[in-house]
């Protein structure tokens, strides 16, 4: 189906409560032309908040996971930080701002994960900031 077409659809069914499941099953099956289409016509208030409404229920569930996703993501890389800054501390007193810096600029949990064990084998801040 084409954008005009959809925007017809969409249109003719302005005032007319009973075709909102017809207008949702077109839109599911033409997803990328009701984006686009959305995407063209945000001045619309009409379209813009049957569109919106079915793109959120559709999306709800996958965005809610991606969320959490995220911040199990997050909390890794954060506790990975934490770790590696504290068995600097523990090994050698204080750690330098330039290799707190670092540490703390870095979000992948696995590279976190790979430095501190690497933490381990370290014998000075030296050695350790040439693994950064």
């Amino acid at each position: 189906m084409t954008e005009e077409q959809l925007d017809r659809v969409i249109t003719a069914g302005k005032d007319r409560a009973s075709i909102d499941a017809y207008i949702y099953t077109i839109v599911e099956a033409n997803t990328k032309t009701a984006e686009e289409l959305y995407m063209r016509k945000k001045n619309d208030i009409f379209l813009t908040e049957k569109l919106d409404a079915i793109f959120r229920e559709r999306n709800s569930a996958a965005l809610i996971a991606e969320g959490e996703a995220k911040g199990e993501a997050k909390g890794k890389a954060e506790a990975g930080r934490e770790i590696i800054l504290e068995s600097l501390r523990e090994k050698f007193g204080k750690v330098p701002k330039n290799i707190e810096r670092v540490v703390n600029q870095m979000n992948d949990p696995i590279a976190l994960k790979s430095l501190a064990v690497r933490t381990g084998s370290c014998r000075t801040l030296a050695e350790f900031e040439a693994e950064l």
